[in-house]
């Protein structure tokens, strides 16, 4: 993925899990709002998914599917 797309990702990624939150009612410590817990929660969730971007990208390279050589 490129990283825009991976941001994207992430930010919807983030937003499910605190509409589950939500549909859940889980109680977060001390009543934090769940737009803070969607701020954090993107960051973090980009961390991990960065790293097996770097593992997909390469297994796509490695097969001939260049995402570099895709661009218009």
């Amino acid at each position: 993925m490129r990283k825009r797309t991976l941001a994207s990702v992430c930010s919807m990624l983030a937003l499910t899990i605190v509409l589950a939150m939500g549909f859940f009612r889980v109680e977060t410590p001390h009543d934090i709002p769940f737009f803070v817990i969607y701020l954090v929660a993107t960051p973090l969730l980009l961390l991990p998914l960065t790293a097996l971007n770097k593992r997909l990208l390469a297994w796509r390279k490695a097969r001939g599917r260049d995402i570099e050589e895709e661009r218009p």
